[in-house]
């Protein structure tokens, strides 16, 4: 996929090895995943959109990370749950999908109407949990934190 290419040459450039995680498809899944990341011997992952790890899925995985000082990162949805988190505003994000939806019914074509991003980004640090495996978060990424959870 263009998102998986796009992980690839990000890596290539910066001289990180990425390694390739069998995805959580269900919550009994976490355990195999986390199996092939403690023998990859991976020093962060990156959940991106995952729903189904909401909950218990985070707690098992925040506890291995704890263990195993891994850095966890992911989408906005995470927030709290990840140590770091970006991602389109879920509020704003949720209003122009509203939006949408209400033009597609009250008879507006869905071909015709105009495409909408995000413009508004937040990012998520959980200063506590990146101390826990031994990591500080520069200043200049702290002020620029929509949130800091200590």
């Amino acid at each position: 996929s263009i998102w998986q290419q796009g992980w690839k040459d990000a890596t290539q450039r910066s001289g990180v090895t990425l390694v390739t995680l069998p995805w959580p498809a269900a919550p009994a899944d976490i355990d195999a995943m986390l199996a092939a990341a403690t023998g990859e011997r991976v020093e962060s992952i990156e959940f991106g959109l995952n729903f189904m790890l909401r909950g218990a899925g985070w707690q098992k995985i925040g506890a291995w990370a704890a263990q195993q000082k891994v850095l966890t990162s992911a989408a906005d949805f995470a927030r709290g749950e990840a140590m770091l988190s970006f991602g389109a505003n879920g509020p704003r994000f949720l209003a122009l999908l509203v939006d949408q939806l209400d033009r597609v019914l009250r008879g507006a074509d869905p071909a015709t109407l105009p495409i909408q991003q995000p413009t508004v980004f937040d990012i998520v640090v959980h200063r506590g949990q990146l101390r826990a495996i031994g990591l500080t978060v520069p200043r200049s990424v702290l002020v620029q934190a929509t949130e800091v959870i200590d």
